[in-house]
């Protein structure tokens, strides 16, 4: 297995990987050519290659403002939604939903996407025409799947339908049309339960660091799908399978230690860098206390904390500037080294599960086990239970606690706004330049000119 300290001593192996397999491309339509297409063969030849093309999947998730540091997960959908005000003008359009398709920052969330999909789907076909033991193929492809499923996830959920590329043949893909968004779902489905099938029982147990998917985090991220496609049966029934796991999991008593490294309800988490710093943590927390922050919150999110809520004392901060409270996230707590303590960026922890199952067993009619899914992360945050047994009362509890427990956190509200068909209503009486198209980026202006097939998302 790979381990985190394993993965840091294989930074320059991981980097020639990326060079020679993984090149990134200004398109993924660009096309191989003879010599990248031996290499590829060459990389999956033996299991200390593939090891070094899987550390450099995983490393590619996050390094070089990769899709999943938080840039465009956590930032740019905060800023799109109600959660956080930008105090510089770089991304005011994503801010006021104006974004051009020409915009530079959307056109790599694009690309750089579809250049973890090609990793993803090279990884796959490597393995799977490979000489490896039949036990480590199925443990490579069934993270190479989750790789992809993930990935596909936030394209669908940012842009609508896209193209559905299952293949590193570039030339087939040349000409691809936008998927139905269903059917992306369903290849997402796909891809989870043979990534499930792939990963062994052993696998169950969390890894290192857990800064490798495991089957944990591949039921923990299929029980998030049924929630979106309102399988509500499937929903249930995935995250308490991930719930009832209690020797490995559990909420942390103590909020300040949720975002740490060792926190006890993380399921899977990207490694940041050498230092353990993450992005976010560099870019909320101010340089200094006479900083205006880069991003602060929205006058909306903080009058959504109740009275006494601990999370308001514990995952915010603040500085005072010209009689000016100007509060920020304060999930990391780290902006820059300090001893040994290390912050990696969390995907998914058990917090979620919860809420999941909540969602799910109140839509079922089951209000009293989905009132105490939701009361867990109430209690634990420093509030009462929840003082209502209706189930339209739950159901818009638990989307104001989700809109608490997740602020600023990889797109959570984002979604939810769109997911739960209140994005309009919500955004419009804050927004003056608000439109519903606002509610998908644009297709890149670029990929448009390269692929006459791909058709422009209405309002662009």
């Amino acid at each position: 297995m790979i381990h985190a300290k394993n993965s840091r001593s294989l930074i320059f192996m991981v980097q020639i990987t990326i060079c020679l397999l993984f090149c990134e491309c200004n398109s993924f339509l660009e096309l191989e050519n003879p010599k990248t297409q031996i290499l590829s063969r060459n990389i999956f030849e033996n299991e200390n290659t593939t090891n070094s093309a899987l550390a450099g999947m995983y490393f590619t998730l996050y390094s070089n403002n990769g899709m999943f540091n938080g840039l465009y997960t956590s930032i740019f959908t905060g800023l799109a939604s109600d959660e956080l005000i930008a105090s510089g003008s770089a991304y005011s359009h994503i801010q006021s939903n104006l974004v051009p398709p020409n915009d530079s920052q959307i056109t790599l969330l694009w690309q750089k996407a579809y250049h973890i999909i090609y990793q993803a789907n090279a990884l796959i076909e490597g393995v799977e025409n490979s000489e490896i033991a039949d036990a480590k193929k199925k443990q490579y492809i069934g993270e190479a799947l989750f790789v992809r499923a993930y990935t596909y996830f936030y394209l669908v959920n940012f842009f609508g339908e896209v193209p559905l590329v299952l293949t590193t043949n570039l030339e087939r893909s040349q000409e691809i049309q936008r998927t139905a968004i269903e059917e992306v779902y369903a290849q997402i489905v796909t891809d989870l339960n043979n990534s499930n099938l792939n990963l062994s029982s052993e696998s169950v147990a969390l890894p290192d660091e857990k800064v490798r998917i495991n089957r944990l985090g591949v039921l923990t991220f299929l029980a998030r799908i049924c929630l979106y496609r309102k399988d509500w049966i499937n929903a249930e029934k995935i995250s308490s399978e991930v719930i009832s796991n209690s020797d490995l999991l559990k909420l942390s008593d103590d909020l300040n230690s949720v975002f740490s490294s060792e926190s006890a309800e993380t399921i899977f988490q990207i490694f940041p860098n050498i230092s353990g710093i993450t992005f976010l943590g560099q870019q909320f927390i101010p340089q200094t206390s006479a900083m205006v922050p880069n991003y602060y919150l929205s006058n909306q999110l903080l009058g959504a904390f109740e009275e006494g809520d601990l999370r308001r004392t514990n995952w915010l901060d603040s500085v005072l500037i010209n009689e000016n409270h100007y509060y920020f996230p304060f999930k990391y707590k780290l902006r820059q080294p300090i001893n040994n303590l290390r912050e990696y960026c969390i995907q998914f922890r058990l917090a979620e599960l919860f809420l999941i199952r909540a969602e799910a067993r109140i839509e079922q009619g089951n209000l009293i086990n989905g009132k105490e899914d939701l009361d867990k992360i109430r209690i634990r945050a420093g509030l009462l239970p929840f003082d209502s047994q209706n189930r339209e009362d739950l159901l818009e509890a638990i989307f104001n606690e989700r809109r608490i427990e997740f602020f600023a956190e990889n797109g959570h509200r984002w979604f939810d706004l769109n997911r739960r068909n209140k994005i309009d209503a919500v955004l419009s009486l804050i927004k003056p330049t608000w439109k519903p198209s606002a509610s998908r980026f644009p297709i890149p202006e670029i990929e448009l000119n390269k692929n006459p097939r791909l058709i422009q998302n209405d309002g662009y």
